[in-house]
């Protein structure tokens, strides 16, 4: 009697593997890889869209998005879907892309992201991923040299929302250890969090996911370049000391803040976190990177002396997303915030101490810090460095081109590698705006006008496809829409932004031909 149930030709897939493998999937493979490859080319070339906008019930009717098949179709059968998919995405890789706080397409990283899916392990235990856990320590040591701590440790975590997340976490048991097996009740007060009012939104999502509640993250005014007021800061913190009811437990700072790209002063709220014994943490998921450039690092001066710091390779560094760690200035505080001591999964060995997954929140960890690892082998940290300036410089070019051209306007002077500006209507043209004053009504109808002619400016931007900025109001300042051009792909030359005026301004003048 045959007990064998297992029939592989009813999954094109798995037949694969009966017979000759190489010959049966190699074909297949170098189709897609060729594939991938010509796309990679053609991020670098002008004319090749960013995007191929399709509105969303037009693209239902091209995908293969509104049914599951039942029956497989094999790897041939995907490879249509893999050119429907590259078509109709946006190229963050393309040069011409400038709209999300990262961009470009790192080789050294993609490469890496194959090798992680290849070996396909998680990175819980010295034991299930030997090679890999030595690469994440090794890493992990030498970014907390740069960021200054001594002795310090870290985990790399899947986006820097869950390090930042990590890092309440360390702020909450920091002051009130008891609360990791007892609760927020357990304190008997609410718990306080202060942070710039132009921090990243992911630390208020933190605060509720943790039962602290978004209203006790206390917003600090931020000045006109986009730093957190000091002076405004320890008002703040007196203020809850007041009340009985509250506790303050910490301060996050942010180096390379969303939209303005500033940097807190790290010095100073050190000084103030340091007089009221308050945990004091450096949201850099952007802005760390600078470290590696001798002419930028000053831009982190003080890092050493925050107690956790937030680092995202992923966005100035270009590694493919996702790769973020978050380092800590005390050595096995992780572990002691966060164990659980699962027994079947963390056994009492001789490499006991390479086990790195009783130190995060998570159990499973993707090898994010692989592609990074990879990166930095091929690069350097020469390479590190110059793509770190080639930003910068870019930046100052950019900023020369909107200065220059009336009509446009810097929203600030830019702090690192951020610029942002406003598109100004024909009837606002070489005006100097300003949204201060007691004329209300006058200074609410310009901030329309700009909105309403950003607006339009987005929509068609996006419908060409040729360049992609990103836009927002700054509701702090009271500033309204305006555009932000971060230049993170080292392959950006000035004709590139040359093109991006360029199309800013066939777009503006297509606008008021139409309202003519």
């Amino acid at each position: 009697m045959n007990n064998n149930n297992n029939d592989d030709t009813i999954d094109p897939v798995l037949n694969m593997y009966n017979g000759d493998f190489k010959i049966n999937v190699q074909p297949v493979f170098q189709q897609i890889l060729e594939t991938l490859l010509t796309y990679l080319e053609q991020n670098v070339d002008s004319d090749v869209k960013v995007l191929e906008y399709k509105d969303v019930e037009e693209l239902k009717g091209l995908s293969n998005t509104t049914e599951l098949p039942v029956e497989g179709k094999g790897l041939t059968g995907i490879i249509n879907d893999v050119d429907n998919i590259l078509k109709y995405s946006v190229r963050t890789g393309h040069k011409m892309f400038y709209n999300q706080l990262f961009a470009g397409n790192d080789l050294a990283s993609l490469i890496g992201e194959f090798v992680t899916a290849c070996i396909n392990t998680p990175s819980y235990t010295y034991e299930i991923g030997p090679m890999t856990t030595l690469i994440e320590i090794q890493l992990i040591n030498k970014m907390c040299e740069m960021v200054g701590f001594e002795n310090g440790e870290g985990v790399f975590a899947p986006g820097g929302s869950l390090s930042n997340l990590m890092a309440v976490l360390l702020c909450r048991f920091n002051k009130f250890p008891e609360s990791k097996e007892n609760g927020n009740l357990s304190i008997g007060k609410d718990l306080v969090i202060f942070s710039s009012i132009q921090s990243h939104y992911s630390l208020k999502r933190a605060a509720a996911i943790m039962g602290i509640g978004t209203k006790n993250v206390i917003p600090i005014p931020a000045n006109k370049e986009g730093q957190m007021d000091t002076k405004a800061l320890r008002e703040a913190i007196e203020t809850v000391l007041q009340d009985d009811s509250k506790v303050p437990i910490g301060v996050f700072g942010t180096a390379g803040t969303t939209v303005l790209a500033a940097f807190d002063p790290f010095v100073e709220i050190a000084e103030i976190c340091k007089e009221y014994d308050l945990w004091f943490h450096i949201d850099g998921c952007q802005g760390s990177s600078v470290l590696f450039s001798k002419e930028h690092a000053h831009l982190m001066k003080g890092s050493h002396l925050a107690d956790s710091v937030c680092w995202n390779p992923h966005k100035m560094l270009g590694i493919n997303l996702q790769c973020s760690a978050i380092l800590v200035k005390k050595k096995g505080f992780l572990l002691k915030c966060n164990s659980s001591c699962a027994d079947y999964l963390f056994h009492s060995v001789a490499d006991v101490n390479y086990d790195l997954g009783d130190n995060t929140i998570q159990c499973g960890r993707k090898l994010d810090h692989l592609k990074f690892w990879l990166s930095w082998q091929a690069h350097g940290t020469k390479g590190f460095e110059y793509r770190i300036n080639k930003a910068f410089e870019n930046a100052r070019y950019f900023t020369e081109l909107i200065k220059t051209n009336d009509r446009f306007q810097l929203v600030v002077e830019p702090a690192s590698h951020s610029v942002c500006f406003w598109c100004l209507p024909n009837s606002l043209k070489n005006t100097t705006l300003s949204f201060d004053g007691d004329n209300v009504e006058e200074i609410n109808k310009t901030k329309d006008l700009i909105t309403n002619f950003a607006h339009a400016i987005r929509i068609n931007l996006r419908q060409r496809g040729n360049t992609l900025l990103n836009y927002q109001p700054l509701v702090d300042q009271n500033y309204p829409y305006f555009f932000r051009l971060t230049v993170h792909n080292p392959l950006v030359k000035h004709s590139d932004l040359d093109d991006v005026i360029v199309e800013f301004e066939t777009i503006m003048d297509q606008l008021e031909a139409e309202n003519q």
